[in-house]
């Protein structure tokens, strides 16, 4: 992980990176990583570290996209040598520029928010039910083993199927959908 790369943007991704590595080594499970006890999970989430370290940092596309046509729309060259690919210098610089401000800013205006919870298995809906939120994956699990301690079973006997699942929240920045100041609304020009 890189010194520009914060916890926040890297959390996800090293969770992936993490999944993925487990599912490589033990391809076909039924037990999948998110059900993996702490110390297996650190094992490979130390091991996506070691995959993070050596990627490059995140780069923003705006930037890189108004830098190439900063370097196509070059003025030191001789004005002789400028005028054979002036139009398509023209056009590739216009063309690169408009994708610049047609791409969205790589910022978020909030950092990813994770939440955990302790889901039921409701046998006769035949699906997940959510449990209380909790900050902390440490949490959700204490509270896993406790239910589990407390009440293994229903009144009938049939165990109760639990699991602790990772809940992610991401928030992106929308393009504009205000209309250019002084456009029309038929998108004729004033």
């Amino acid at each position: 992980m890189t010194a520009q790369q914060s916890a926040d943007q890297t959390t996800p991704l090293r969770d992936r990176i993490a999944a993925a590595l487990y599912d490589h080594s033990h391809p076909g499970w039924a037990l999948s990583f998110p059900d993996l006890d702490q110390d297996q999970r650190d094992t490979y989430l130390a091991r996506a570290d070691a995959v993070l370290a050596v990627l490059p940092a995140p780069v923003d596309r705006r930037a890189v996209l108004r830098e190439a046509a900063d370097r196509i729309d070059r003025t030191e060259l001789p004005q002789d040598d400028v005028d054979c690919f002036d139009n398509g210098a023209r056009w590739a610089t216009k063309l690169l520029r408009r994708m610049a401000d047609e791409t969205a800013a790589t910022e978020t205006p909030w950092p990813t928010r994770q939440r955990w919870r302790v889901e039921l298995f409701d046998y006769l809906a035949e699906e997940w039910a959510p449990g209380t939120s909790w900050p902390t994956r440490e949490q959700a699990t204490e509270r896993y083993e406790l239910m589990k301690a407390k009440a293994p079973t229903w009144k009938d006997g049939t165990p109760v199927r639990r699991r602790v699942v990772r809940e992610t929240t991401t928030y992106t920045v929308e393009a504009d959908t205000e209309p250019a100041a002084g456009a029309r609304q038929d998108g004729a020009q004033p």
